[in-house]
């Protein structure tokens, strides 16, 4: 028979003990002691102490005064006079120049009482005008004008008639005029002749023409004016001629 020995483990646990002295019976004695002392003191200071002080200035002293004073005193008196005297006197009968003494400076001419010349002595009044009897290089018709007030000529507008007898039985071609005052040429007019086998008959001719420089006035008064208007070509033979009719207007223009 087999025997069993039992070894009791008696454990004995003793309760902690309160209220009494809190020393270590071992002398060791728990000095550990955490104390965080750490300062973070942030002392940054930003003192912006820019200043933007203007002190500019803009004074404007300028004075405008305006004393401009505008009187204006034209006066426009319009005292033209045409003087037309309305009279057929016939080829005999020869009108005074003088009897155009105007202030505008607007003349008949070519009048009934122009002077024509036909280039071999003979002189005589234009009259009726019209027909065939002026051919050759070197007539004229001209009339002085006196008594016109106009002491001076910048430029010059003319109309008048001619009766163109002409035909094309031989080439006659252009036919040139000078015109001229005082004896100054001052320009040309001119018409084709010729132009069929049967005369034209009357043809009317005007222009306007500035002269280069001013033409002065002749005579005592100093407005006396000699208009011309002078053929530069002789028609071909066979080839007929011409002539001017009275009734024209020829102004200066001062």
């Amino acid at each position: 028979m087999r025997r069993w020995t039992v070894a009791l483990l008696l454990v004995v646990s003793f309760p902690a003990c309160s209220g009494g002295d809190d020393s270590n019976p071992s002398g060791e004695a728990d000095a550990d002691t955490d104390t965080d002392s750490d300062t973070d003191t942030d002392t940054d200071t930003d003192t912006d102490s820019d200043t933007d002080t203007d002190t500019d200035s803009d004074t404007d002293t300028d004075t405008d005064t305006d004393t401009d004073t505008d009187s204006d005193t034209d006066t426009d008196t319009d005292t033209d006079t045409d003087t037309d005297t309305g009279i057929d006197t016939g080829s005999g009968c020869a009108i005074e120049d003088t009897a155009y003494a105007i202030v505008t400076g607007k003349v008949e001419f070519p009048s009934s009482s122009s002077t024509r010349y036909d280039g071999s002595g003979t002189y005589e009044k234009l009259g009726k005008g019209g027909g065939g009897d002026v051919f050759v290089a070197g007539n004229y018709l001209e009339q002085e004008f006196t008594g016109t007030k106009v002491p001076l000529i910048t430029s010059v507008d003319y109309n008048f008639s001619m009766d163109d007898q002409t035909e094309s039985y031989c080439a006659v071609g252009d036919l040139h005029f000078d015109i001229t005052v005082n004896g100054e040429k001052i320009g040309t007019y001119m018409f084709a002749g010729g132009v069929s086998s049967t005369p034209a008959g009357t043809i009317g001719l005007k222009g306007h023409i500035d002269l280069k420089c001013a033409i002065a006035g002749t005579g005592s008064s100093g407005d006396t004016y000699t208009i011309r208007y002078e053929a530069l070509e002789t028609v071909c033979s066979g080839g007929g001629s011409y002539n001017w009719w009275p009734g024209g207007s020829f102004v200066m223009n001062p």
